[in-house]
């Protein structure tokens, strides 16, 4: 390769000057693609006459034509740039973008042999998913989103955790003196004691309901009855968790 050839590969991968045509081409099939359900639905439905859509066969084939070209584009340019012979194989992204294209093309052909199948032709929306890495914004939105996910998750699990531990210590008083539960009601027909703590999944259960505040007189109001001293638990337990 020349050096003006290799000079021209950096210009359009470093930076990426082809992500804002492909983000483009994406954002324009994803629109034809909501065009053509909504002629799908009004066709169902009778509103319109059911000519077949030569018109978004023809842009699906264009659409295709174009990813497939543009990926064409980075395979060259890769190789040219890293000597590669793996310079698809190597990059998730473009073994992403290689499966959608296959899917793509599959679905232009049975729609040839008039058995169009909606959920391979649907399949293409996943193409989206591939504005989280072309557009930067997107991409540390999405960075910031799954941080706080796993933040999120790392929470929850703490919270299950309590909750468990509250379960094991609830049960194991209500086996101790399981009558003393069973009287301690909030009235005639009122809930009782032992109804939320008689097995370890109502326990789990009740300790998630005080964590969420769900409910929360209803289930201390029989334990208050019982003795002050679960007041004091309940106040602690919502407090930490």
């Amino acid at each position: 390769q020349t050096e003006k050839e290799k000079s021209a590969a950096w210009w359009l991968l470093t930076p990426p000057r082809l992500d804002p045509v492909v983000a483009g081409l994406i954002v324009a099939q994803a629109m034809t693609l909501g065009i053509e359900v909504q002629w799908r639905s009004q066709t169902w439905t009778g509103e319109l006459d059911g000519t077949p859509a030569l018109g978004f066969v023809m842009l699906q084939a264009l659409f295709t034509a174009a990813f497939f070209a543009e990926i064409m584009i980075r395979v060259v340019l890769r190789r040219r740039l890293l000597g590669r012979r793996c310079a698809c194989v190597c990059s998730f992204s473009c073994i992403f973008d290689c499966i959608v294209l296959a899917t793509s093309i599959v679905d232009l052909i049975l729609q040839a042999s008039q058995s169009d199948q909606v959920w391979i032709h649907l399949i293409q929306i996943v193409r989206l998913v591939r504005l989280c890495w072309l557009a930067p914004p997107l991409r540390r939105l999405v960075k910031g989103t799954s941080g706080a996910v796993r933040a999120a998750s790392q929470t929850i699990l703490l919270i299950l955790i309590l909750c468990w531990a509250g379960a094991l210590f609830l049960t194991q008083f209500y086996m101790a003196d399981p009558a003393s539960f069973a009287t301690a009601c909030t009235g005639p027909e009122g809930p009782c004691m032992d109804e939320f703590f008689k097995s370890m999944g109502d326990s789990v259960l009740t300790h998630i309901m005080l964590v969420l505040m769900e409910a929360w007189p209803d289930i201390a109001a029989p334990m208050l009855q019982n003795s002050v001293l679960w007041a004091v638990y309940v106040i602690i337990f919502v407090s930490v968790a």
